[in-house]
């Protein structure tokens, strides 16, 4: 009987432990005994949550099928301002419409995940609790073969932090958190000797919180959210109601001011030196004229010579226009000389101001570019944007004592998409050359050197319509479309995303003053999002190589399955064109109109 007993239990464990069934008890790894409680099991419990996730998933797919034809949702996070025409601009060419709504990233998540819109306008990743609720809800977010969401990129936008263009301040590059320690409220930093340049003031000078370049400077800078006031600015700052005259200020701006009142003084100064300068040479001119008149005189009086009336008139005359001559020429020649060795004092004193004070300001990249002659752009260190890279190249990084160990690290001021692992080794394990494997599987070989330390290793990234697009820039910002599967087999959808990548879609990006995109990536979302070539790129149609794989994408052309709108129902979505992304019907062209 006892053993019967004790075998019933075994069972009813293992029948617990898989769901299968309650049994009336309670496994614990240290002992098993009757429970008094069978209606709340670990599988009832299981079967509950299933049901739930079922009914959400099931409201979810019913809000999805009634989406009326040609109708767009939007979610927008950016905070960029161009959706408005991007959005007109799509009316005006399409029976489907766009409706737009101005949103916080995790609400723009929380809708796409909820099924209440179809495209999450951001500028970071999902977090992994917003990227499971999309998975309990049955929405599956585009991926690329690796597993990664992969959103569609639309546009980019940055801050060039900059001085004038003639001279340097003595350095041309800043860590990502001394930009914000010179420009935050409260900085004690007011001279350029403070962060390791010259010996030189340091005057801050930029727009004003009612206007999108601060907005997306206390973005990057400060990580604030929208609407920031200038008040997480420092109070000095210089602040212009126009970039022409942010720039102006940093060409030559407080020089100028400082300069001034010792301008005025010294001309003033100078006005009264040239009068008495020329004064003294007219005079000197005079009474060498009138000697020479008295000589002249002498001759013809010598000589016997008798003049007429007339001609004693005409040499009267003579001798007036020559002495006024020879005095206004000496006054002239006096004051001239005067003044250029008085242009040249002011010059030497403006460089000298210029030399002793170092404006900077902010600019929107595309403002920058326009200027680029006449301004010095910083390069911009984030370290932890270095040790992402780093990581993901497969170089160790940094020295501890303890190890090896292994942190996640990402860059969360501004919306960067930059994350990875820091792998660090201990001081006796630093040998260039050696190979190790992370916790994570990832192998990591030690550079030449030792292992690299990101805290005292700078590296500079320069400002460049590649280095923004790309996200490498620390001072960037990239929008970007997040859409799930479901939304994408939607037609109205497609032709939206292909209209914003397409050339009139990317104008309006740059009339907006943002970074558009490169030809090769437009090309390639393009074709992802309609299974066509960007028209007037003149690019073919991706071929096939031999393997079934899309040439130059690396991606398998197996068909994915999609789930219709409203239907229950699976469907068979085409392999091509096939590309980095999986699970995209991107066979339908896109045209305007339809659901």
């Amino acid at each position: 009987m006892t053993v019967r007993r004790v075998n019933r239990r075994w069972v009813c464990a293992v029948l617990v432990a898989i769901g299968l069934t309650g049994c009336g008890v309670t496994v614990n790894r240290y002992y098993t005994k009757t429970s008094p409680v069978s209606q709340t099991s670990v599988s009832q419990q299981t079967r509950l949550l299933h049901q739930k996730q079922a009914a959400q998933a099931a409201a979810i797919r019913g809000t999805l099928a009634q989406i009326p034809a040609g109708a767009v949702r939007i979610d927008d996070s950016t905070n960029l301002g161009v959706l408005p025409v991007i959005d007109a601009g799509f009316a005006t060419g399409s029976s489907a419409a766009a409706t737009p709504a101005v949103v916080s990233p995790a609400k723009a998540f929380e809708d796409l995940c909820d099924g209440q819109t179809d495209i999450a306008m951001a500028t970071s990743l999902p977090t992994s609790t917003e990227e499971s609720a999309c998975a309990a809800n049955g929405i599956t977010l585009v991926r690329s073969t690796d597993g990664q969401v992969e959103p569609f990129q639309l546009a980019a936008d940055a801050i060039v932090v900059a001085t004038r263009n003639e001279d340097s301040v003595g350095g041309d590059c800043l860590r990502r958190s001394t930009v914000r320690e010179i420009f935050e409220a409260g900085s004690p930093i007011d001279n350029w000797s403070q962060v390791g340049f010259d010996d030189r003031r340091l005057v801050t000078t930029g727009r004003g919180a009612d206007n999108d370049t601060y907005q997306l400077f206390a973005s990057l800078v400060f990580g604030a959210g929208g609407n920031a006031p200038i008040t997480d600015a420092r109070r000095d700052l210089v602040v212009h109601p126009t970039d022409l005259q942010v720039l102006d200020q940093v060409e030559t701006g407080s020089a100028r001011q400082a300069l001034s009142a010792a301008v005025a003084a010294a001309l003033a100064k100078a006005g009264r030196r040239i009068r008495v300068a020329e004064a003294a040479a007219g005079a000197a001119a005079n009474q060498r004229v009138l000697a020479e008149i008295a000589v002249a005189n002498a001759q013809r009086a010598k000589a016997s010579k008798a003049l007429t009336p007339a001609q004693k008139a005409a040499i009267a005359r003579a001798n007036a226009l020559a002495d006024a001559t020879a005095k206004q020429t000496a006054e002239a020649a006096a004051g001239t000389k005067l003044i250029a060795t008085i242009t040249a004092g002011v010059t030497a004193a403006r460089g000298q101001a210029l030399s002793a004070i170092g404006d900077v300001g902010y600019f929107r990249f595309t403002y920058y570019e326009l200027y680029e002659d006449k301004l010095r752009p910083m390069e911009i260190w984030d370290p932890i944007q270095e040790a992402a890279s780093l990581a993901a190249s497969g170089v160790a990084t940094n020295v501890t004592t303890a190890g090896p160990t292994e942190r996640t690290i990402e860059s969360d001021v501004g919306g960067q998409l930059s994350t990875g692992r820091v792998v660090e080794f201990p001081s006796t394990s630093t040998t260039p050359g050696a190979h190790y494997v992370t916790p994570a599987g990832q192998g990591v070989t030690v550079p030449a050197g030792g292992p690299v330390n990101v805290d005292t290793t700078p590296d500079c990234v320069f400002p460049s319509a590649q280095t923004v697009e790309s996200g490498v820039y620390p001072l960037s910002v990239r929008m970007f479309a997040f859409v799930s599967r479901q939304a994408l087999a939607r037609q109205a959808v497609r032709d939206y995303l292909a209209y914003v990548i397409s050339a009139a879609g990317q104008n309006l990006v740059s009339a907006q003053r943002l970074v558009p995109l490169d030809l090769q990536t437009e090309n390639l979302e393009y074709e992802q999002i309609t299974g066509r070539p960007l028209p007037g790129s003149g690019v073919s149609p991706t071929a096939s190589t031999s393997s079934g794989t899309t040439a130059g994408s690396g991606v398998s052309g197996t068909p994915a399955t999609g789930t219709t709108p409203g239907s229950e129902g699976s469907v068979t979505l085409p392999a091509a064109p096939t590309s980095r992304i999986t699970g995209v019907d991107a066979s339908a062209p896109a045209t305007g109109g339809g659901g």
